[in-house]
């Protein structure tokens, strides 16, 4: 069953409960699920949702969506604490427009961690620039990843991702698959408290023993505890 398939039963219905998907957007590792979240349903009727840490609903089913092959459980009961519900039909028909804008993106950015860079050289001689496009800049600057771009700017996965392919397609920056050698070998300079100078030799970097903080940027994942009240499991493909 696809997911589109499963929420419409639930609307159909008229379940009150909570839909638990989690699943991956490569077929074969199911096994391994990189997204995880739940819908919840008051009376056919999409209440709340978190999904990676999306709370909108649109945007959780775009999440869900993404995802190739997963499992679902669904567990009936009453729903807590909602502030109002939503047709099925009008945040799925949103989703799925939202899901082919995605679809254009990861067209020109295949992956959360593909490395990002400023294009030395821009495709015009003069340029006018946003204000959200130069802070875009400002962070792209030494390069980084997309998963930290979109981390910085504070936007959402979609808005962020949406931001950095604005810039690719007005050829300021440049999508890498990984992160390049030569910043690899750059960064292990500094980490080992060296650093080139331009003749090729090498000298001590400054501050190099000033300290230095790692942060780890993961998918908001939920640990489900196991449910007297489940009533289907089954394989989404």
């Amino acid at each position: 069953m696809d997911l589109p398939e499963v929420l419409g039963i639930l609307a159909g219905t008229a379940k009150s409960g909570e839909l638990h998907v989690s699943g991956n957007r490569t077929a074969g590792l199911a096994q391994m699920p990189a997204v995880q979240g739940r819908l919840s349903f008051d009376t056919g009727r999409l209440a709340s949702a978190d999904v990676a840490g999306e709370a909108d609903l649109v945007d959780a089913l775009v999440e869900l969506l993404r995802v190739v092959e997963g499992t679902f459980t669904f567990r009936p009961g009453p729903v807590l604490g909602t502030r109002g519900s939503t047709e099925v039909a009008e945040v799925l028909r949103e989703a799925q427009a939202r899901l082919a804008e995605w679809r254009a993106i990861e067209q020109v950015i295949p992956s959360q961690t593909s490395w990002l860079a400023l294009n030395p050289d821009p495709p015009r001689e003069h340029l006018t620039l946003r204000a959200d496009q130069w802070r875009l800049v400002v962070v792209l600057a030494d390069g980084t990843s997309v998963r930290a771009t979109v981390v910085a700017l504070g936007q959402g996965a979609l808005a962020g991702c949406r931001a950095v392919k604005e810039l690719v397609d007005a050829g300021l920056v440049t999508v890498h698959p990984t992160r390049p050698a030569e910043v690899t070998e750059g960064a292990a300079e500094l980490a080992n408290g060296r650093r080139r100078t331009p003749d090729g030799s090498e000298s001590a970097a400054a501050g190099a023993h000033q300290g230095a903080g790692s942060s780890t940027v993961a998918g908001l994942g939920s640990a489900l505890g196991p449910s007297r009240s489940v009533q289907a499991s089954a394989l989404i493909r």
